[in-house]
């Protein structure tokens, strides 16, 4: 009785621990299956793993919307790299050159890279990590991706998605200055720029800035000082500020006053269309994120003393429109978003149309003066005790559609005028950059969320209905002079502990400046998911290419190297195949002309003859018309036909010998 008992109960024990076995093997499984995210911080941040939020901060805004396996809470492990992040001799910035940690950059980006190495050789079997850089990070992240290349790893890798790069293709600082030497005394190499190429192995890798960044979108014409202060002001008040608040910086906001949201919107576009988005030929994507205000100006009135703000004010709001399209003029996005663009000392582009400037600068004196004398201009700065961009942000005046968020203009709506008269008075109400038919994402999207001149679900025209109720544009709406002038002049929120206009709060409880957060549109989740599916077809073709290619790396790598070298033949064939026919034909007639020295003539005269006997044989005598002017006894010297030569006059001389 007592064996079977005993039997019996090890039969139990032995169940339950082949059970337990069994929990414990699919949770390690499910573990080691989970997504990784290797993130390299930027310059003056060498551990990211201490820093609260600034993990978080960066999957969650920048790779969640093409990556949405890994976020910060769905349990995707969030790896930060260490390395120095320093810039020799660059001590004047905080963190960037201090005692212990002050290598060089070249130092400092080598380290960041041996880190990269080692965290994705240490990956799980069968997993693979996404990679992250933000600046200086950018760097690492970009000379990481030549050496995973050159040790065949870089299958491991799920993507890339790069903020603020400092070797962006166009745009990026380093890149600008590629031209320029490794530098050994600072040991300092101006890299080539990111492998965007590599897309064609990894996938499309994706690059996000905010406009007038100057470490990722520097100016192209460094002779524009308009452009070159406000770059300068720009990296104080826009660079540094991608992913605060975060430990670094608890009460920063982010760069411009966006909000997360909003970086959603404009980053959630699967299409890559208007002008925040561009996109290469390997199917990389570059966002810039439109500036809502200008840096320079941000930084003037941060200067400003305090008492002086009310006179130093309307300057700047007069001012900023015009500073506006002296600053554009550096730039230049026109071309290949892939190709490595050096900078040029000229101040704007030679292609430049003048008389277009001349518009657009009368229209800027236009909006100025509308800033100044309106209520709340889209450029009018809030008043706020926030050093990092006092015009943080600005956008649609109370009273107008939030359909169209601009970072400059509106100015006349501020001052009572209609849309269309602001447009016909030449105060511009377009994003800059965008054409009428370009339309952003947040541009698109309205507050009810469904995108403009879109049909319900039963076929019929959306219905539009304002904030203050009023019919849909083109019925009937009775209003007083005084009802709009009441709305026009809509009183800005105040902070509630220093009696000023909050820095977030505006006419009819918008966001700052005026401009009302994008609401989370319903067409959002229809885009996203078009976005999802978009990015996991693209992932299931590329892993069947990995798995129809691995047993073989080395026709692999060929592959795609012939791919490429394909793409770029046809993109020259038709000026190469030009020059190389121009090349022949030039060979051809010296060839013609080594065997006949008279056929150097380039052509028959007027009352010639055309010579079209075979090379080598003598040309016939072509008639010539008698000159009454010449004696019967002139030589003619030179070629037949030709004038007379001062020997064959002498010749023909008395008494020449």
């Amino acid at each position: 009785m007592r064996r079977g008992i005993r039997v019996l109960l090890f039969a139990v024990l032995g169940l339950l621990s082949t059970a337990a076995l069994t929990a414990v093997a699919a949770i390690v499984a499910a573990i080691s299956l989970a997504a990784t995210a290797l993130i390299v911080p930027g310059t003056g941040t060498p551990n990211a793993n201490i820093v609260e939020n600034y993990r978080q901060h960066f999957v969650d805004r920048y790779s969640a919307p093409f990556f949405p396996d890994c976020t910060s809470t769905n349990g995707c492990e969030l790896v930060g790299v260490n390395y120095p992040a320093s810039f020799f001799p660059l001590f004047i910035f905080p963190n960037w050159c201090v005692p212990g940690r002050c290598e060089t950059w070249n130092a400092s980006v080598g380290t960041g890279v041996e880190g990269v190495i080692e965290l994705v050789k240490n990956l799980p079997a069968g997993e693979r990590a996404l990679l992250l850089g933000y600046s200086q990070g950018g760097a690492v992240a970009s000379n990481a991706l030549r050496e995973l290349a050159a040790q065949g790893l870089l299958d491991r890798i799920e993507g890339v998605v790069l903020i603020g790069n400092a070797y962006n293709p166009d745009g990026g600082l380093f890149t600008r200055l590629g031209f320029l030497p490794t530098i050994p005394l600072l040991n300092i190499s101006f890299d080539r720029a990111t492998p965007v190429e590599l897309a064609d192995e990894i996938g499309p890798m994706v690059f996000v800035g905010f406009e007038y960044d100057p470490v990722m979108y520097a100016p192209r014409y460094w002779g524009n000082p308009f452009a070159m202060l406000n770059a300068l002001a720009a990296f104080e008040t826009v660079h540094g500020y991608y992913l605060t608040p975060n430990g670094n910086g608890p009460n920063d906001p982010i760069a411009y006053g966006y909000t997360p949201e909003e970086i959603e919107a404009y980053l959630d576009d699967p299409e890559c269309t208007g002008p925040v988005c561009r996109e290469d030929e390997y199917g990389n994507r570059y966002y810039m994120l439109p500036a809502k205000s200008l840096p320079l100006m941000d930084l003037v009135m941060s200067l400003v003393p305090e008492p002086l703000v009310p006179l130093a004010r309307p300057i700047v709001e007069f001012l900023t429109p015009i500073v506006k399209v002296l600053v554009d003029l550096g730039y230049d996005w026109s071309g290949d978003p892939a190709a490595t663009t050096y900078l040029s000392i000229l101040p704007f582009s030679p292609k430049t149309n003048l008389v277009k400037v001349g518009v657009d600068l009368i229209k800027a004196v236009q909006e100025g003066i509308h800033n100044v004398i309106g209520d709340q201009g889209p450029n009018a700065v809030p008043d706020t005790d926030n050093d990092v961009s006092l015009l943080a942000a600005s956008g649609t005046p109370a009273g107008e559609s939030e359909s169209a968020p601009q970072p400059f203009g509106r100015a006349m709506t501020a001052a009572g005028f209609t849309p269309e008269e602001a447009t016909a008075a030449g105060g511009g109400t377009e994003l800059p950059g965008a054409t009428p038919d370009q339309a952003t994402p947040l541009q698109q999207a309205t507050e009810d969320g469904t995108p403009p001149q879109q049909a319900t679900e039963d076929g019929t025209p959306p219905q539009e209905v304002t904030e203050d109720g009023t019919p849909p544009q083109g019925q009937p709406r009775a209003e007083t002079s005084q009802q709009t002038q009441q709305e026009s002049s809509g009183k800005q929120g105040t902070d509630t502990a220093t009696g000023n206009p909050a820095p977030n709060s505006g006419p009819g409880g918008e966001k700052a400046g005026g401009q009302p957060a994008p609401a989370k549109a319903v067409g959002l989740k229809t885009r996203r998911e078009q976005r999802q599916s978009h990015w996991q077809a693209a992932k299931a073709e590329r892993e069947a290419r990995r798995e129809a290619l691995k047993a073989d790396p080395e026709t692999k790598r060929e592959a795609a190297k012939a791919e490429r070298e394909a793409r770029r033949e046809a993109l020259k064939a038709d000026p190469e195949t030009k020059r190389e026919a121009a090349k022949a034909e030039r060979e051809a007639r010296r060839q013609a002309f080594k065997a006949d020295p008279d056929a150097k003539r380039p052509g028959p005269r007027l009352g010639a003859t055309c010579n079209t006997a075979a090379p080598g044989t003598p040309r016939a005598e072509k008639p010539r018309r008698p000159d009454p002017r010449r004696r019967s006894g002139a030589v003619r010297g030179g070629r037949p036909g030709g004038p007379p030569t001062l020997a064959g006059q002498a010749a023909a001389a008395p008494g020449f010998r």
